[in-house]
């Protein structure tokens, strides 16, 4: 812009447009904060205004200058914080749902857990989701939950029995369904009807004449098949 366009606006209509702003910048702080799409077209409104005063600075003096440079960049400071800040902001402290409890000895801390929000949570996720949520690992989650009586316990993995002549037989059981029904005696009974001989049968080739009648061979929760060879000698297939 040249001197005579400059010169081409009166003092009054920058004054003018001035108050305009002020008035638009002071409406938009009250109604429009942290949206920082419709405070950042107030905020290039300023910058015009200032880029427009500093090309007419010969028409006003010094004082009058100041004043409306100041309080131009004012309003641009007010936009910018009210740019960074909620139109809702927390009238009170954020809930904290975990925190440690010093058990007093040696050790990590104990994790606790807020027993109402876990009860909520547990109904829309399980532990392995709620882990990043709550800051634990899942398995804490699940111990709380279990205390709290949130969740019933599982079985055992394994059950111990005393037989009378003081000897332990150890138990495994197992979460999923069991890929086969069949008794310890229809398990013997197949094997023994393999064709090959018994004595070079080695366990896989067993396993594998078995999964040839139709039945599956994984998973077979401590089975045991012992075969007689013709000379009375035995070996032992675990399953």
């Amino acid at each position: 812009m040249d001197a005579a366009a400059a010169h081409s606006i009166p003092a009054q209509t920058i004054r003018a447009a001035y108050t305009e702003i002020g008035r638009r910048v002071n409406t938009a702080l009250r109604t429009q904060v942290g949206d920082a799409a419709r405070l950042g077209e107030q905020r290039r409104e300023c910058l015009r205004l200032l880029t427009l005063v500093g090309q007419h600075a010969d028409l006003f003096s010094v004082d009058e200058y100041a004043t409306i440079d100041n309080s131009v960049h004012q309003m641009i400071s007010h936009l910018d914080e009210a740019a960074q800040h909620s139109s809702d902001p927390m009238d009170a402290p954020p809930m904290t749902i975990t925190h440690r409890v010093s058990t007093g000895g040696r050790g990590r801390p104990r994790f606790e857990l807020d027993p109402a929000v876990l009860e909520a949570a547990l109904q829309l996720r399980g532990p392995t989701g709620l882990a990043s949520v709550f800051g634990v690992a899942p398995r804490t989650i699940r111990r709380r939950a279990l205390e709290h009586g949130f969740v019933q316990p599982g079985p055992p993995v394994y059950v111990d029995y005393i037989s009378e002549d003081g000897s332990t037989t150890r138990i495994y059981t197992s979460s999923t369904a069991p890929t086969s029904d069949l008794s310890d005696e229809e398990l013997d009974e197949i094997t023994e009807q393999s064709p090959m001989p018994v004595f070079t049968a080695h366990p896989l080739q067993c396993l594998g004449q078995r999964g040839s009648k139709g039945e599956s061979t994984l998973f077979q929760d401590q089975t045991r098949s012992t075969i007689m060879t013709d000379n009375m000698l035995s070996f032992t297939i675990d399953l």
